[in-house]
């Protein structure tokens, strides 16, 4: 049995729907250890987290306290502001931030696992997310969702060795950025860290959808 890791990470959410969704498109068909690393803005955070735990009984759950973080992520923005002036690297902060997450929950997972995938709480899944499609030498990414030409970062899977270079965009890609003048977004960078690394991509069909947006 190939052993599955299912990563969520960021703004703690605690939502039946969604967890709902995911058992009847993914943990119906795929025994999968669930991997956790969320941020604590405040002490209503605190019963969101507990209720996260109830619901989703993750192996591994790991909270850090965001406004101890942000002084970091703040200081990163002010320094974008004088070399790279484009109006989205006012939202540098929450970028950082989101890839920082997605690095520290990648790191919570030991090799052993053959398969790992980068989800959200907050998706909704259409149909049953295929995790047997071989060969495991790519990273599969649903096509569409390729925001400000970056590339769709909302759900990703594949080998361990692979994944950890696909998580590892906070380490090398916001700064690769900053030399190459690239719009500060999300997949912006996600899609930087890829090519730095040569990561290979494999896209496939399949829709979700995120706060009303359909991305497929």
């Amino acid at each position: 049995m190939k052993k599955i890791a299912m990563m969520y990470s960021g703004l703690p959410i605690a939502n039946k729907e969604h967890l709902q969704n995911h058992i009847d498109h993914i943990y119906q068909y795929y025994d999968c250890d669930i991997f956790m690393s969320l941020w604590r803005r405040s002490d209503e955070d605190d019963e969101t987290i507990e209720k996260i735990k109830e619901y989703y009984k993750p192996k591994v759950l790991h909270v850090e306290d965001y406004n101890q973080t942000k002084v970091f992520f703040d200081n990163i923005k002010k320094q974008l502001t004088t070399v790279h002036p484009d109006t989205q690297v006012k939202g540098a902060g929450n970028t950082l931030s989101m890839h920082y997450k997605i690095f520290m929950c990648f790191s919570l997972i030991p090799p052993e696992y053959y398969i790992v995938v980068k989800n959200r709480t907050d998706t909704t899944l259409h149909s049953k997310l295929d995790l047997d499609i071989e060969p495991y030498n790519s990273i599969k990414i649903p096509s569409g969702g390729d925001h400000r030409g970056g590339i769709n970062d909302l759900l990703a899977y594949g080998p361990h060795h692979l994944m950890q270079r696909y998580c590892g965009t906070f380490l090398n890609a916001p700064f690769a950025a900053i030399a190459k003048k690239y719009v500060y977004h999300p997949e912006n960078l996600l899609k930087l860290q890829l090519a730095l690394f040569d990561i290979p991509v494999t896209r496939f069909p399949y829709q979700l959808t995120l706060r009303g947006w359909n991305y497929n």
